[in-house]
């Protein structure tokens, strides 16, 4: 049973993510460099998980005219349906710019 992507949830921009499937969970990974872990949130509800960031851009960038902006900033709504309900959020954590969440299957 492979998550989907449900429809744009709204935001300014969307993270990439990568799913990964074992016989008792799925690591949700999301790459989202530069967002403060206290601007991070998640929650899982039936089987659906929303995550909502924001990543602003860095005071010293502030002044001055933008020349190229290929780095997204602003605030991100994301969710991920799954065609079977995860039993919970077993594990999570951010690093090297990336959250990691560890949802546990059902009967696992």
């Amino acid at each position: 049973s492979t998550p989907e992507q449900a429809p744009h949830a709204g935001g300014v921009w969307e993270p990439p993510v990568g799913i990964y499937e074992t016989q008792e969970s799925w690591k949700v990974l999301v790459a989202m460099p530069g967002v403060p872990p206290e601007r991070i949130r998640y929650r899982l509800e039936d089987d659906s998980l929303d995550i909502v960031a924001e990543r602003a851009i860095p005071s010293h960038c502030n002044e001055g005219a933008i020349r190229r902006k290929e780095i997204p900033h602003g605030r991100f709504v994301r969710r991920i349906r799954f065609r079977v309900p995860p039993h919970g959020i077993s594990h999570a954590a951010v690093q090297d710019g990336c959250l990691l969440l560890t949802l546990r299957k059902p009967n696992s």
